[in-house]
């Protein structure tokens, strides 16, 4: 990569963000995209699609930016922020990102349906999946959920893992009430429901920061602990540019092995460079901190690399509770190549 190149992207999705849409056909193949040389640059320009809205999960990004890891893999990174307006699945597939941060279930549910994507490295380790109730109520262990109102996240690792700890207690529907999970905690807080999903390094964070009582239940420490975030790109792009993939992932990992010795640093850089949105900076550290944990998990392992196991308990607790079309492979989801290559040369180095 000894040029920088800016994607374009087609007209057609450039017509559809003109006119204000958001939604990216998922059926479509991806998106052409035509790669025009600047002379006198040695950077790559590339875009990465957050999983969600910015948080301080994502300091690593921008703090690998800024203390110039990406530079030294010759990236000029573009951080866009993911959500329910820009879901970075169809973001990637749609050619208006190069690379994305999302749920590993949502790689196999994309897999099941052979749309192209793959993972390339690990983010979140350890589930930060937890279900959260007002202490008040009790609600200690799953056995509790009998005769609740919960709120579940339809069609996200949350619902599987909430699906898997019913079975596992033997909570049938009809001992429980559900409702659509709106992304918001009013209903738990006000009492109107018992218990709601949240990442346990974020939502669970702020609102016990806000002095609420909370119980926390976690799928993992009942065994349930499929993979979370992911970083992915599609199949095109890994096989026509295979430095660019093993670049990204290299930076990444660095990035997130920087980030995670240097917090405090990390959270005031991500912090600086987003000021329209008036951080608070001690929370934004607090869950970069927290956020740390799970990306090593129990085992502190290697940042990024993926263990073929854990992607098949992943593909195999998507498809129970997915209702997916077909049951993908776990090595469809996934391909270690790029992290071993960072920690070839890695030990090398060292």
């Amino acid at each position: 990569m000894n040029r920088r190149r800016v994607i374009v992207l087609g007209s057609t999705l450039v017509v559809l963000v003109l006119v204000g849409l958001t939604y990216v056909n998922l059926e479509r193949k991806p998106q052409e995209s035509s790669v025009v040389e600047v002379p006198g640059s040695q950077l790559t320009k590339v875009s990465l699609c957050m999983k969600w809205r910015y948080t301080g999960t994502m300091a690593p990004y921008f703090a690998g930016r800024e203390r110039g890891i990406f530079e030294k893999h010759g990236l000029d990174l573009q951080v866009e922020e993911g959500g329910p307006v820009n879901p970075s699945l169809k973001a990637v597939l749609g050619g208006k990102a190069n690379f994305g941060i999302t749920g590993a279930e949502d790689i196999v549910r994309a897999r099941s349906r052979d749309l192209p994507v793959k993972a390339v490295a690990v983010i979140f380790r350890k589930s930060p999946v937890c279900f959260l109730s007002l202490k008040a109520r009790g609600i200690e262990t799953p056995e509790d959920f009998r005769g609740k109102t919960i709120s579940v996240s339809h069609g996200e690792n949350a619902e599987y893992e909430f699906r898997a700890l019913l079975k596992k207690f033997n909570i049938s529907s009809e001992e429980i009430t559900e409702e659509r999970f709106t992304f918001t905690y009013e209903r738990l807080l006000e009492g109107k429901i018992d218990v709601a999903p949240a990442y346990a390094m974020d939502q669970y964070l702020m609102l016990k920061r806000q002095g609420y009582k909370l119980n926390v239940i976690s799928g993992s420490d009942y065994g349930i602990n499929p993979y979370a975030d992911v970083l992915f790109t599609t199949e095109k792009t890994i096989g026509e540019d295979a430095e660019l993939v093993e670049a990204v992932a290299s930076a990444v990992i660095e990035s997130w092995d920087w980030a995670r010795n240097n917090v405090n640093e990390a959270a005031e850089l991500f912090v600086k460079m987003l000021p329209e949105k008036d951080f608070e900076l001690d929370l934004q550290g607090a869950i970069l901190h927290e956020s740390v944990y799970y990306v090593l998990g129990d085992d502190e392992g290697k940042i990024g690399f993926q263990e073929l196991q854990r992607w098949q308990e992943t593909v195999a607790l998507a498809t129970e509770y997915g209702e997916l079309e077909k049951k993908p492979t776990a090595e469809k989801c996934f391909t270690n190549e790029f992290v071993e290559r960072f920690y070839m040369k890695y030990t090398k180095e060292k």
